[in-house]
């Protein structure tokens, strides 16, 4: 579960895929198949206009926020990813998995930058 930076959202992932978008009332506004496995983590970039999600898939997704619309997949781990974090200021994501590895993401290209 992962609150908007200006406070207006909440999105959250379950154990069926499914990301789900709230607003601070718990109205549930919006569902969608995000990935196959659980999500297991989920955040927003700095603007808000973009969301990384992490799943069991071994996959992490980048979304663009107002289209609920796929833009990238990150690829890379070999088991589940269990954790994700956008980064406050620098364009990168940051990702672990139960492979035991720690990657370091460029959002724009989708390319692993460091393990």
């Amino acid at each position: 579960m992962e609150w908007s930076h200006d406070g207006q959202w909440i999105i959250t992932g379950d154990h069926e895929g499914v990301i789900k978008y709230w607003q601070p009332n718990l109205s549930n506004l919006k569902a969608f198949q995000g990935h196959k496995y659980p999500v297991r983590d989920i955040s927003f970039c700095p603007t808000d206009l973009k969301f990384v999600s992490a799943s069991d898939d071994q996959q992490l997704k980048i979304w663009d926020f107002r289209m609920s619309k796929e833009e990238r997949q990150l690829s890379g781990h070999k088991w589940d990813v269990r954790t994700v974090d956008w980064h406050p200021r620098l364009g990168m994501i940051a990702s672990g998995s139960k492979d035991n590895m720690i990657r370091v993401w460029d959002p724009r290209t989708a390319k692993c930058l460091a393990t």
